[in-house]
């Protein structure tokens, strides 16, 4: 039987001893130092003389300093806006692109001449019809005979008609009767038509004697 005496004690707890601060004679904490002193920010805003940036109370206050070659710091690829992919522009409907600009044409057209619209619309339209035909010619007319030209100048100065018939009809001997009696009216006729149309064989036309001008 073990005695009293053999039983193990418990180990001491032993305490972290705080350090005293320091006090004066009158047992007052001494006064705390003063902050360090920030250092101007240069002119040229390069840096301090080691190349170091220079602070700021604009920097010391956020927690960041100026780069030194005065850029902005860059922000995380985290804290970057995401933007997404570029959105793809739709295609114009040519058909109702062209409806659009000629509603806009024709506007333009019936303000620019109100009073001629309101004084006589039916004429109006017409003139813009006789344009649209003009400019939208689907299939282009037939071309003018050069003969039908030549024919008429000559007819002006005096030239007979059995000249003009044997110069500007294809074989007319060889057409039977009936079809010389339908070829020379019409030949007639366009070569009439031509003088008509050009104001200047017209006056010459009308200076040449009757005779001359009925001369079969």
């Amino acid at each position: 039987m073990s005695s009293p005496m053999n039983k193990r004690l418990p180990a001491p707890t032993v305490l972290p001893i705080e350090p005293v601060a320091k006090r004066d004679g009158f047992g007052r904490p001494p006064a705390p130092s003063p902050p360090a002193a920030i250092p101007p920010l240069s002119a040229a805003g390069a840096g301090g003389a080691n190349g170091q940036p220079e602070l700021t109370p604009e920097s010391v206050g956020s927690g960041r300093a100026l780069a030194a070659d005065d850029q902005p710091v860059q922000r995380p690829a985290s804290s970057q806006r995401k933007t997404g992919p570029a959105k793809r522009k739709r295609k114009r409907d040519p058909k109702k692109a062209l409806y659009q600009d000629a509603l806009g044409a024709y506007r333009k057209l019936k303000r620019g001449h109100r009073a001629y619209w309101e004084a006589e619309p039916k004429s109006f339209q017409a003139t813009i019809k006789k344009a649209h035909s003009r400019v939208f010619r689907l299939k282009p007319g037939p071309k003018p005979d050069p003969r039908i030209a030549q024919a008429a100048r000559e007819r002006v100065r005096g030239a007979p008609w059995k000249v003009l018939y044997r110069k500007n009809i294809d074989h007319p001997e060889e057409m039977p009767r009936l079809t010389q009696e339908l070829a020379r009216p019409g030949f007639q006729k366009k070569v009439n038509s031509f003088i008509r149309r050009h104001p200047r064989l017209q006056r010459e036309s009308l200076e040449r004697t009757p005779a001359c001008k009925s001369t079969p």
